[in-house]
């Protein structure tokens, strides 16, 4: 009797520490791909194999004590395992399920949890009934129900082989049909732990079993889709810089140059203040532009606020009356992509009040509400139709789109009507993934 429970208590402690080693090298990877819900399964299975090898020791330590921490490892024994199935579960339908649907969510959310809640009650009557297992003079014995037990965990791979099937056959993605097929493995394994105990009792594998799905799943499914989340990153941040050039590109364009210049040379005869005003605009201006070719990061919204001044202290010495501008500063405190309020309003200026031929307007305007900052910039241009797919001349725009998502989590909403004018709105969130 010793040796027997010293070599399952052996089997259980090698199992706890090969689970500590993936969980401490899962948590060191730090990347938002299942990790906390993996992690989160390898330690609920660390609970169970404690749980298990503290019940075979009390099996040796017949004293009261021993027999209340026997009772209590066994309810944790008999329950955290159907906790385990319940978050893998979680894990395979949130981040390996290709389908969400809000049927499909409701039906797994019973389907999961009902499952867990039962046996958490069946357990808590077990301490005076002994369904499933009881304790007598430190000796262990399984209850007339011991089964039911079993019963909660097939119901849990039941609606997984129902959920994966219909992934597998959906999906023509060959690696996420692998990722599938290893989720397979992990539940092939403890329901063969679960069997052995069946079969040769006092002989319980299942913690084992369970270490080598875990095992599994790290080496072939979370390594591989944190590597593609990484490759993923990173050509993200490749183009991200490769837009960067372009809208710089797209802000300083020749005939802009050109006019400015005329405008300044035409103001050194008879404005030479005026003149050494707009140089000096000018080259705040192109050196801001320069800058955000080097810049990775969001900047402050003064500093964007500060170039698009400068632009448009330009513009208005070009157009004159033909455009006013309006600020409605509400709040500052908070980043955006370098350039991205630039885009819109030259945006503005170019394609809603230059074809314009009676005079025209560009408001700048921010506002917040308790989830975002708002940047708004809305003229009373000539407008375009928002239905049709934009055009060479409105890179910026999408550029600007991609960065906001890609540096802030942001989002740009565009509304146009022909002839009335467009509002632009930055929805920058406050809480940013």
């Amino acid at each position: 009797m010793y040796s027997e429970v010293m070599m399952l208590v052996s089997v259980d402690l090698i199992s706890i520490i090969g689970e500590l080693i993936v969980l401490s090298n899962s948590i060191r990877n730090k990347k938002d791909v299942g990790q906390p819900v993996f992690n989160t399964m390898i330690a609920s299975l660390i609970i169970v194999t404690f749980t298990d090898l503290l019940s075979w020791f009390c099996m040796v330590v017949k004293t009261n004590f021993g027999i209340f921490v026997g009772s209590v490892a066994g309810f944790c024994n008999y329950l955290f395992p159907n906790v385990s199935w319940w978050i893998w579960l979680i894990y395979a339908y949130s981040f390996i399920s290709l389908v969400h649907t809000r049927g499909r969510a409701k039906a797994f959310f019973f389907c999961s949890s009902f499952p867990t809640l039962l046996s958490f009650v069946c357990l808590i009557i077990n301490f005076n009934t002994g369904i499933f297992f009881s304790y007598v003079d430190g000796v262990y014995t399984r209850g007339d129900y011991y089964w039911i037990n079993t019963i909660f965990s097939l119901t849990y791979i039941i609606w997984f082989i129902i959920l994966m099937v219909m992934d597998y056959r959906r999906t023509e993605d060959k690696k996420h049909k692998k990722h599938i097929l290893y989720l397979f493995g992990f539940c092939i394994l403890p329901v063969l732990g679960l069997l052995s105990e069946q079969i040769f009792f006092g002989m319980y594998f299942a913690p084992a079993f369970s270490f080598l799905g875990v095992l599994m799943i790290y080496i072939n499914v979370q390594k591989e889709r944190i590597t593609d989340a990484e490759a993923e990153k990173e050509a993200a941040k490749a183009e991200l810089e490769g837009e960067k050039v372009k809208v710089m590109l797209s802000q300083i364009k020749p005939h802009f140059l050109f006019n400015t210049l005329n405008i300044i040379r035409s103001l050194i005869t008879r404005s030479p203040n005026t003149a050494v005003e707009a140089i000096d605009h000018f080259a705040d201006y192109l050196r801001e532009n320069m800058t955000s070719l080097e810049n990775v990061r969001c900047v402050s919204f003064t500093e964007e606020l500060h170039h698009v001044e400068n632009y448009l202290y330009i513009e208005k010495l070009r157009f004159q009356d033909h455009i006013s501008v309006e600020y409605d500063i509400n709040c500052v405190d908070f980043l955006l992509p370098p350039l991205s309020l630039q885009i819109l309003v030259e945006n503005a200026v170019k394609h809603g009040i230059s074809p314009k031929e009676e005079n025209g307007y560009v408001k700048i305007r921010t506002t917040e509400d308790s989830d975002f900052f708002m940047v708004v910039c809305e003229d009373n241009g000539v407008g375009f139709d928002t239905d049709k797919k934009f055009s060479n001349d409105h890179v910026g725009l999408r550029n600007t789109r991609m960065r906001l998502h890609t540096m802030c989590n942001g989002e740009l909403v565009i509304t146009s009507t022909p002839n009335v004018g467009t509002k632009a709105v930055m929805l920058i969130p406050k809480r940013q993934k």
